[in-house]
C-alpha cells in the first residue's frame, strides 16, 4: 500500500511545528490544521508561519468532551506540556478550551482528513474518542499516535489501547516508526523501545477469515 499525496492534515499537538515544517517540505500544497493549546507556543508557531496561507493553526485542545481543562504549561515549548486530571501540581497552569475532532470537522466543513497525527503527552486516547462520529464513517484516511510498546512506561498510552480502540471502526496497524530507546525524563537510553509511532490504516473490505479463528 503507497500513500497518496495528502489533501488535509491534522497537526493535534503541533509544540513549535517541527511537523508542520516536514510537512510543507513533503507536500508543499497539503492543508494544515495545527492545535496547539499553550499560548506561548502557540504564539510562536503562528508568528514563525505567518506567510503560510495553507496552515490554519487554532489555540485549543481536541478532546472526547467540550468544555475546559487545566493545562499544564511548565515551559513554553517542552514537550511536558499537557492536559492534566485530578492531580496536585506546582506548575504553571493554564485554562485551555476543548473541543471534539467531530465538531471542529463539523464547524469547518472539513467531510475528510487525509491524515491525522496526535501526539499530546498521554492524551492520545481521549482525542481519538473526540473523532468517533469520522472514525465510524471512515472519513479519517491514516491515523498517526505517538504510544509505548513498554509496560514500564506509564506515561504513554500502550499500543494495544489504540488497537483495541481503533478496532471496531475498521482500522488496523500499519507501521511502528520513529523508536526513542531513552527514558523522558531521566534521559537514561535503554535496549528496548520505550515510545515510538503507531500508523492505523482503514483494512480492506471483507477480509477473507477463517471461520474457526486459525488465520
Amino acid at each position: 500500500m503507497q500513500m497518496t499525496e495528502p489533501v488535509t492534515f491534522f497537526d493535534v499537538g503541533a509544540n513549535v511545528g517541527q511537523t508542520i515544517e516536514q510537512m510543507r517540505s513533503i507536500f508543499p500544497q497539503v492543508t494544515i490544521y495545527a492545535f496547539e493549546p499553550a499560548l506561548p507556543v502557540f504564539t510562536f508557531v503562528a508568528e514563525k508561519n505567518k506567510n503560510d496561507k495553507n496552515l490554519s493553526i487554532h489555540q485549543i485542545a481536541l478532546g472526547c468532551h467540550e468544555g475546559t481543562e487545566t493545562f499544564l504549561s511548565d515551559c513554553s515549548a517542552s514537550a511536558g506540556n499537557r492536559i492534566i486530571k485530578n492531580q496536585t501540581i506546582t506548575e504553571p497552569t493554564e485554562t485551555v478550551s476543548v473541543l471534539t475532532g467531530d465538531t471542529f470537522c463539523q464547524e469547518h466543513k472539513i467531510e475528510q482528513i487525509d491524515f491525522l497525527k496526535i501526539d499530546t503527552e498521554g492524551y492520545n486516547i481521549d482525542v481519538l474518542g473526540g473523532f468517533v462520529n469520522m472514525l465510524r464513517a471512515q472519513k479519517i484516511k491514516y491515523i498517526q499516535v505517538e504510544c509505548t510498546t513498554n509496560l514500564d512506561n506509564h506515561f504513554h498510552v500502550h499500543l494495544e489501547r489504540f488497537i483495541h480502540f481503533l478496532h471496531p471502526f475498521g482500522y488496523r496497524l500499519f507501521g511502528l516508526y520513529e523508536f526513542n530507546r531513552q527514558i523522558y525524563v531521566t534521559q537514561q537510553k535503554l535496549n528496548g523501545i520505550w515510545f515510538c509511532n503507531a500508523v492505523f490504516v482503514t483494512e480492506i473490505e471483507n477480509p477473507k477469515l477463517r471461520t474457526d479463528g486459525k488465520n
